[in-house]
C-alpha cells in the first residue's frame, strides 16, 4: 500500500488529536502549561504546512495562526490573561478531526488500487455521510459560534489585551489574526454549507436554470442561433 498520498492528512490528523488531548488534559488539572505544549508543536506543524501547501486561503490561515502561536511563546503573561478566548481557539481544531477523516477516506477510495467491493471499502462508504454531518456540526459550533462568541465578539478580549499587550503593535496583531481566522472561518462556511446543500438536493441549486418556455429566453436563443450560421 502506498502511504504517500495519506502522508499529509495524517500528520494533520495527528496533529488535531494532540491538541485534544493536551485541551483535555488542561480542563482535567487547570494547569496552563498543557497550551504551551500545543503552541510548541503547533509552530513546527504550521512551519511545515505552510512550505508545502499550495493554497491561498490555506495560506492566510497558517500565517495567522502561526503570529498567534509566535506572540503566545514570547508573550505568554499575554495569552493567560484571555486563557479561557484561547482555549476556544484552540478548541476549532476538534472540527479538522473530521475533515481530515473525510479526507483520508476520500483519498483511499479514490485509489485506483482499491477494490470498492470489499466489505471495508462498503463500510467506508457508509462511514463518509456520517463524518460529513458530524463535521458540519462541529465546525459550525467551534469555528463559527464560540470562536465568535468568545473570542471575536467578547469586548474582554480586547480589553484584556489593550493592558496586557499595549506595546509593539501586539495587541493589533493578536486582534488581526483573530479577525483574520474568523473572516476564513465565515468563507469556509459558506462553501461547505453550499456544498452540503446541493448534496442534499443531488444537483446545483445555485446554478441559474432559464426556463426554456420563457419568452425572453427563447428570443435569446433564436439570436444565438442566427449569429451561429453567419
Amino acid at each position: 500500500m502506498d502511504f504517500k498520498p495519506y502522508i499529509e492528512d495524517s500528520i494533520s490528523l495527528s496533529m488535531a488529536l494532540y491538541s485534544c488531548f493536551c485541551l483535555y488534559k488542561y480542563k482535567q488539572t487547570n494547569n496552563i502549561e498543557w497550551f504551551r505544549y500545543i503552541w510548541y508543536v503547533f509552530f513546527v506543524y504550521l512551519i511545515y504546512d505552510l512550505y508545502t501547501c499550495d493554497k491561498l486561503d490555506f495560506r492566510i490561515h497558517h500565517i495567522s495562526s502561526l503570529c498567534l502561536t509566535i506572540l503566545s511563546l514570547c508573550f505568554p503573561s499575554i495569552p493567560f490573561a484571555i486563557v479561557e478566548p484561547m482555549f476556544t481557539t484552540l478548541m476549532v481544531e476538534t472540527s479538522s478531526i473530521f475533515l481530515n477523516a473525510k479526507s483520508i477516506i476520500r483519498t483511499y477510495l479514490k485509489q485506483p488500487t482499491t477494490d470498492l467491493s470489499t466489505g471495508f471499502s462498503k463500510l467506508l462508504k457508509k462511514i463518509q455521510p456520517v463524518n460529513d454531518l458530524l463535521f458540519l456540526l462541529l465546525f459550525t459550533y467551534t469555528r463559527i459560534y464560540l470562536f465568535n462568541k468568545n473570542v471575536v465578539f467578547n469586548p474582554d478580549v480586547y480589553s484584556n489585551l489593550a493592558k496586557t499587550a499595549n506595546f509593539w503593535l501586539v495587541d493589533k496583531l493578536s486582534i488581526l489574526s483573530f479577525w483574520t481566522l474568523s473572516l476564513l472561518n465565515m468563507y469556509w462556511f459558506s462553501l461547505i454549507s453550499k456544498k452540503a446543500i446541493n448534496t442534499a438536493f443531488g444537483y446545483d441549486v445555485f446554478k441559474y436554470r432559464p426556463n426554456k418556455n420563457d419568452a425572453f429566453y427563447l428570443e435569446i436563443e433564436k439570436i444565438q442561433n442566427s449569429l451561429s450560421l453567419k
